[in-house]
């Protein structure tokens, strides 16, 4: 059943634990109306009527004080004598009816269990659903309950504290728990949240739905190549012909950029295993740029190779990555012709972001070769180029170029620019 304990003594034990702070010159944000709202799961409005309410009674101070860890003062509420003594009662009064506290004050603090047996059951199935979600999401998206339930910050969105997003599932059906991960990945639709919709549909068990949008929204989804994302997509264990191919890339790309290696050469080989030419030049290309990761340079040759003899057009991307394993090797007079090359085929129809990687990386194999200058001068036309967004690399590059010549203070111009995110 709902709590005994009405919400202005709530926060009155709320405010017992901050007693101790009471004369310091910074005050915990938990003793503000917004910690106060967030801690009890209530609106900030609601906070504000109760500790009205409680200031009438004579059982709470109010008064102006710097928040601790940030930049501005605020009103701030402590229990004076009196307060104190109605929380010593309120205690005794929980002792004696068996009435858990813990879970009445603070979500972030509570256990699961605690919790889930505090609640109305009508109440688990909102708590459950909250809990299955792993990104902050819209309040509004879950039905209202009677009570406060969920710790929801002014913008309306509520964020389940990792103990209870681990612990609660545990306690729902595993049915329930389908349609739950159902409903989320429905909801990050609308959101247009890829990643966290894949989630959802992987565990609601909407292995259809999975494939598909791992195979159509797999370059999306590759721009953050973490563990997370290797993980999920490797839930797929076994893709439909028609979208193997494009799942078994963007596993093996998921598995490079987290350099988790072995799954990436894995999934690398059942590409070069299929029948279709172009997708086992796929293959090819990603047990290259895999092994060149890992440091396999002398192996990852052949490799290259042999994609670019697949190829009836001039890949710019692989002829990069070859020219970059040959600078690795030491090779620069190779590399820099693979570029020159690249560059004579026709620079006026390149895309801009191709070119920019291939001035780059001219400037890359230029520079480690100890042509500094010269480095300097495709660097340039590679930051010309280059549209916003990460160019740390680049950076960096410029950074060792100019130190190369002696020109220090430039060089530590960019490598400070390299190092801001």
């Amino acid at each position: 059943m709902p709590s005994p304990v009405t919400i202005g003594e709530r926060i009155i034990l709320h405010l017992a634990q901050f007693s101790k702070y009471k004369d310091d010159f910074d005050a915990p944000i938990d003793v503000s109306q917004d910690g106060i709202a967030e801690a009890l799961r209530i609106s900030r409005a609601h906070a504000a009527i109760e500790l009205k309410k409680l200031k009438e009674s004579v059982l709470v101070e109010e008064r102006i004080a710097h928040i601790r860890r940030g930049s501005t003062k605020r009103k701030v509420y402590y229990l004076n004598k009196a307060g104190e003594d109605k929380a010593n009662s309120l205690k005794a009064y929980a002792d004696r009816e068996g009435i858990h506290i813990k879970p009445l004050l603070d979500l972030k603090k509570c256990l699961g269990p605690e919790l889930w047996e505090s609640l109305d059951p009508s109440f688990r199935p909102v708590l459950a659903q909250a809990c299955v979600f792993r990104r902050p999401f819209r309040r509004t998206a879950l039905r209202e309950t009677s009570i406060s339930l969920l710790p929801e910050d002014k913008n309306g969105m509520v964020d389940v504290p990792d103990a209870l997003r681990t612990s609660i599932p545990t306690m729902a059906t595993k049915s329930d728990l389908k349609q739950f991960h159902s409903f989320a990945a429905d909801y990050w639709l609308k959101e247009g949240n890829s990643r966290e919709r894949l989630y959802h549909l992987i565990q609601a068990g909407r292995v259809k739905e999975a494939e598909m949008m791992a195979a159509s929204k797999g370059a999306e989804l590759l721009t953050i190549p973490d563990q997370d994302l290797s993980d999920l997509l490797s839930a797929i264990t076994l893709p439909s012909e028609k979208y193997a191919a494009r799942i078994y890339f963007a596993q093996g790309e998921a598995a490079r950029g987290s350099s988790q290696f072995d799954k990436a050469l894995a999934s690398a080989e059942k590409l070069m295993g299929m029948a279709i030419e172009s997708e086992k030049r796929t293959g090819t290309c990603l047990r290259a740029r895999t092994l060149m990761d890992k440091g396999d340079l002398e192996a990852c040759v052949p490799y290259y190779l042999s994609a670019r003899s697949m190829s009836t057009t001039t890949d710019t991307m692989l002829e990069c990555d070859y020219a970059e394993a040959l600078t690795r090797l030491r090779r620069f007079e190779e590399a820099r012709q693979c570029l020159e090359k690249l560059m004579d085929s026709g620079v006026k129809g390149m895309d801009p972001e191709e070119l920019e990687l291939v001035y780059y990386q001219l400037g890359s194999v230029l520079c480690r070769s100890g042509n500094g200058l010269e480095a300097i001068r495709y660097l340039s036309k590679a930051l010309g180029m280059a549209r916003p967004g990460d160019k740390r690399r680049i950076y960096q590059c410029m950074s060792d170029a100019y130190s190369s010549i002696g020109m220090q203070e430039k060089s530590a111009e960019y490598d400070k620019k390299a190092k801001l995110k």
